[in-house]
């Protein structure tokens, strides 16, 4: 699956095999062996250029979550595997690359609490918490509940996500206009309310209706949707680089999203307690947002 990502992203033989340092021969066999075993073409190839096929442009998003799924497990398994004195669930709506940093930090200071990684959307994560399913969640909608307790983090600013290769990169920022004719994917109104009401009321404000709408479950799906070809998107910016995802501010709009950490009011977890200060001692005690 990593040999059918790295031609998927280069279209060419020879640089995917010396970025995955070996010889091209056996990448070729590696992805007629994927094709066969799939039943499909991935790929049309003549002398001069290579294409994905409708099957390998359906495959390339999906290929990108597999690899974001092995690389969770790797990191979990990784995160607990010492002696535990303890246990600690959160749950996160990101990708698991974005915790790391802070997970890294605490496991050093805390090397035998034992973290548990669950995926889940913010209102998921509110249900989790209530249920004793997680101990600490990142959540990005306000929790109406006596039973919960949250600390606003920081805002972060939306932005219009689109392919590398979309023609509107070339423009400095976007317009809503800009977008009528677009495919917009977008989660749906039952996994993200606020997020859904919030972007479709922009369009309805500038007298418009996307041309197509696509859905996807969660803004993780979204997005690897969007770097494999499938539409745009608009999304709150990651302080990271991520590959083959372009980002371009929206015209007149200002439109963020509060990111807030969410705990059960009533826990009496000392595990629970010792993150908590130790998270945000370190959240402001740093002058960026290297913990996203």
């Amino acid at each position: 699956m990593r040999y059918f990502v790295a031609l998927a992203e280069e279209l060419n033989f020879n640089r995917p095999a010396k970025r995955l340092h070996i010889a091209q021969p056996p990448l070729s066999r590696q992805i007629r062996e994927l094709e066969e075993e799939i039943g499909a073409k991935l790929f049309h190839r003549t002398s001069r250029q290579v294409e994905l096929t409708p099957a390998g442009k359906w495959l390339l998003p999906r290929a990108y979550e597999i690899l974001d799924r092995v690389e969770q497990t790797r990191i979990g398994a990784l995160l607990t595997s010492m002696e535990r004195e303890g246990e600690l669930r959160i749950g996160f709506s990101g990708t698991v690359i974005d915790l790391v940093p802070t997970l890294k930090a605490y496991q050093s200071r805390h090397p035998h609490v034992g973290i548990i990684l669950k995926q889940m959307n913010s209102t998921m994560q509110v249900k989790a918490l209530h249920e004793n399913q997680i101990d600490i969640g990142v959540v990005t909608i306000p929790v109406y509940s006596i039973k919960i307790r949250t600390r606003p983090l920081i805002r972060i600013p939306f932005m219009v996500a689109m392919p590398t290769d979309h023609p509107l990169t070339a423009k400095p920022s976007i317009s809503v206009h800009d977008l009528k004719d677009e495919t917009f994917i977008i989660t749906p109104q039952s996994a993200g309310p606020i997020y859904y009401d919030t972007i479709m009321s922009l369009f309805r404000h500038a007298g418009l209706t996307p041309r197509r709408i696509m859905e996807a479950q969660d803004l993780h799906t979204v997005m690897l949707l969007v770097i494999g070809g499938m539409g745009v998107t608009l999304t709150p910016s990651p302080y990271r680089p991520v590959h083959g995802l372009a980002l371009k501010p929206l015209d007149g709009v200002d439109l963020s999203l509060q990111v807030s950490l969410a705990w059960h009011a009533d826990s009496k977890s000392e595990v629970l307690a010792e993150f908590l200060e130790f998270f945000f001692d370190s959240f402001y005690s740093e002058t960026d947002d290297s913990w996203l």
